[in-house]
């Protein structure tokens, strides 16, 4: 398990937007950036919207987008919309999952080769994304942004070791920084047998993307990704925002009926407040053209408690 791959990477960087034919490059290589989604100006707003939310008693990074305005407009913005439909090939989408991703100034932390697919519960994982809009400026190689094994996506799911953290024990430092949650992890005999990394013979073995504040990332749950440790001054900051195929397409394989908010339906409901789902509870959502009341950021703050709850 390593933070990093030695091997050649193609880079993208966040000067301007890269993409033209988002679902043509998505489907070809399993993701897409950089993408621009909002202003510079917005996505410091939006951080500080949510640091101001994290410096609270009794916080969590969890689907904030329920009661921070900025995050929701966000979650919900045109741009961002249209290229995830892009990808996903429909227009009724489903968010099932939002969180801030942050890495600390010169902190070891790092997330090893995975799939998003692995642990999620949801089938089929072709039909699932995970957006990261970049909050931080910038979010570069020293940063620790995101890397992606081009096409590793169609190799379908691939075996994932775990590993059991130890902080009390130093010489455990490289599976005590993998911030993945399970401490999780595709070993490098799975890469080297799937022809990934530095066991490519493809002349570029990856794909690292680079954003600026206000920019995203588009990634299948099957792309295998990773990203380094953040060597820099300032903290490394991202929301991650796990969309899903509406229309019934996408199920789960939990028990318990988990809690998505709607993005679109494909304009066929004309009230989504009597709208059913066959394998989702709906979530309740903050008005986007108004500023929300005490009383609808705290039925966020109550969906929000409720959706941990069955996860």
């Amino acid at each position: 398990m390593s933070s990093s791959d030695p091997s050649s990477a193609a880079v993208k960087t966040g000067d301007k937007n890269h993409i033209n034919n988002i679902n043509k490059e998505f489907e070809r290589d399993g993701y897409v950036g950089p993408l621009d989604v909002i202003s510079s100006s917005e996505a410091k707003f939006a951080l500080e919207e949510v640091m101001a939310e994290l410096a609270e008693p009794n916080s969590n990074r969890f689907k904030l987008h329920l009661f921070i305005p900025s995050l929701a407009k966000i979650a919900h913005h045109p741009k961002l919309i249209d290229a995830v439909s892009q990808a996903l090939q429909t227009d009724k989408i489903l968010l099932w999952s939002s969180d801030i991703n942050i890495k600390p100034p010169h902190s070891k932390g790092y997330f090893a080769p995975h799939q998003d697919s692995t642990y999620a519960g949801l089938t089929p994982p072709s039909k699932c994304l995970t957006a990261w809009v970049a909050l931080s400026d910038p979010v570069g190689m020293e940063e620790g942004c995101l890397s992606f094994y081009p096409k590793s996506h169609k190799l379908g799911q691939l075996p994932h070791e775990t590993a059991i953290k130890d902080e009390n024990n130093d010489s455990n430092d490289d599976i005590n920084n993998n911030m993945l949650s399970l401490g999780q992890y595709i070993s490098s005999d799975c890469l080297k047998e799937n022809n990934l990394g530095a066991h490519s013979s493809q002349q570029s073995q990856h794909c690292t993307i680079q954003l600026r504040g206000g920019q995203a990332t588009l990634h299948s749950f099957y792309s295998v990704h990773y990203s380094g440790p953040n060597k820099t001054n300032h903290p490394r900051i991202g929301f991650a925002l796990r969309y899903i195929s509406g229309g019934d397409i996408v199920r789960q394989s939990k028990p318990i009926k988990e809690m998505v908010t709607l993005i679109s339906d494909g304009g066929i409901v004309k009230n989504s407040d009597h709208l059913t789902l066959e394998n989702f509870d709906l979530e309740p959502k903050l008005p986007l053209l108004r500023h929300p009341t005490k009383e609808e950021i705290q039925i966020g703050y109550k969906a929000r408690d409720i959706a941990m709850k069955r996860e």
